[in-house]
């Protein structure tokens, strides 16, 4: 079983992937107890060099409460931790503990359920962490039916979507918004 629940983020910059992944916490319900800059601790304490690394705190007030009053002892387990760190020169992936995996060394049915509740808003905190802004489409854009195409730096499709409200983000991940003709149906040359 594995510890923790990962994405990578293509292309992104380190301080707007700990923005977008603080606002998905958020959203979730979950707090920033602690941040820990473990690139500066650890230049500071060993002086290592590392690359970008950063450890969230987060806590969710209700789900913590309902967690202590199950086991007492649980705080020893808390907060949930989610880390960012920097990957493949540009790239950052987004890791958060699964409660599951963390709550197994309890014996208690309840908490494990509380665990997997937790593990799924953690879940959805990690996809969200890639959430694309989204705008209502212009009058001239309801007319027609984009499709979108998310690409890998090989230029691979990896989905195609329909949409017609979704904004495209610039960098190596691409998503590119294709006006198809009835008679036009081959993939987009990309850039």
């Amino acid at each position: 079983m594995t510890y923790t629940l990962d994405r990578t983020l293509w292309a992104t910059s380190f301080d707007d992937a700990v923005g977008r992944t603080k606002s998905a916490l958020s959203k979730h319900g979950f707090g920033v107890l602690t941040e820990i800059d473990v690139k500066a601790t650890m230049k500071k304490k060993i002086d290592a060099d590392i690359d970008d690394y950063l450890i969230l705190g987060a806590c969710n007030p209700r789900m913590a409460f309902e967690a202590m009053r199950l086991e007492p002892k649980v705080g020893a387990m808390l907060p949930c931790n989610v880390i960012l760190r920097g990957v493949d020169g540009g790239d950052v992936m987004v890791s958060a503990i699964d409660p599951v995996a963390s709550m197994q060394a309890i014996d208690n049915e309840v908490l494990n359920s509380l665990a997997s509740k937790v593990r799924s808003m953690l879940a959805e905190v990690v996809a969200g962490s890639d959430d694309y802004e989204f705008r209502p489409p212009s009058l001239e854009e309801s007319k027609l039916r984009p499709l979108l195409f998310r690409c890998d730096r090989n230029r691979n499709i990896l989905e195609l979507t329909a949409s017609s409200s979704r904004v495209c983000r610039k960098g190596r991940k691409l998503l590119v918004k294709l006006r198809c003709q009835p008679k036009h149906r081959s993939p987009p040359s990309m850039p």
